[in-house]
């Protein structure tokens, strides 16, 4: 539960525990027991954190939500899933190899974008690191990665995944309670400018105004600002996997076109008056 920020650590948790001892009066009453050892009491904060790790649907959390601990196991097991993989190579082609990274590999990477893609560009890095030790051993760089095996690095899969989220919420489908993360944007009466004309009419309210937390910035919510720059037509499209299809096709097309940025392409961790997306100025965000 939310708690205000002015309330002591103590506080919290004696509100916690009441809350237990609510729930397990309940439980007497209904013949319904809880498991003592699945039980723990947590204060998420990052500058007054309390508890230890735990894990919540296969992810391992902890109490400041920098994803450390997460991102360290899942990538020492996406290495030695890799090792094992690479010891076959001389049993396929480059192709075959891709296709087995992308289905044994990437699979289980991916399970926990959601959940770590908050964290900063040092914690991911050593998962990033996983991928570029694979495209070493095909001896191909990231650029050949995409344009020949359609194989996007892992930082853009990301940034693709969680705009898949905020376009299925647009579309009116998904979990309900995502639409109070991404409202529909009340259309006002704003000066005509190129800028102006390019934006599609879908704009979300953007939580990125004056001052926010740099959290806000690499969160699924700071790409509501990367979302409403889109192109019309991609965010015409009706399906999100088509949604998701056209981005890809965006990106390489931009990687072709010889753009340095081209694997930043839809990242909210770029300021937004010189975001790839934008090609006019922006006031500085």
């Amino acid at each position: 539960a939310e708690v205000p920020k002015e309330k002591t650590n103590e506080e919290v948790l004696l509100e916690a525990k009441r809350c237990q001892e609510e729930l397990h009066t309940w439980g007497r009453a209904n013949q319904v027991a809880f498991d003592a050892k699945k039980e723990s009491f947590h204060v998420l904060s990052e500058k007054q954190p309390e508890g230890d790790n735990f894990k919540l649907l296969g992810v391992l959390y902890d109490c400041q939500l920098r994803m450390e601990a997460e991102v360290r196991k899942l990538a020492s097991e996406a290495g030695w899933k890799l090792r094992t993989l690479l010891r076959t190579s001389n049993f396929h082609c480059d192709a075959q190899l891709v296709d087995v990274y992308k289905s044994r590999l990437l699979s289980y990477v991916e399970y926990r974008t959601a959940a770590l893609y908050h964290a900063t560009d040092t914690v991911l890095k050593p998962l990033d690191d996983v991928q570029t030790r694979f495209l070493r051993a095909l001896d191909c760089t990231e650029l050949e990665a995409l344009t020949v095996y359609n194989l996007v690095p892992l930082a853009a899969r990301r940034d693709i995944a969680m705009l898949g989220v905020i376009h299925r919420t647009v579309l009116g489908k998904g979990p309900k309670h995502f639409q109070a993360f991404f409202k529909q944007k009340q259309q006002q009466k704003a000066r005509t400018t190129r800028l102006a004309d390019r934006r599609h009419h879908k704009q979300l309210e953007d939580p990125r105004q004056g001052c926010f937390p740099e959290l806000l910035r690499r969160s699924a919510l700071g790409l509501i600002a990367v979302y409403n720059l889109l192109p019309k037509e991609l965010v015409e499209e009706k399906t999100v996997k088509g949604f998701q299809t056209e981005l890809q096709a965006l990106l390489k097309k931009r990687a072709e076109a010889g753009h340095e940025n081209w694997s930043e392409s839809f990242s909210p961790r770029m300021p937004l008056w010189k975001h790839p997306l934008a090609k006019c100025g922006f006031e500085k965000q």
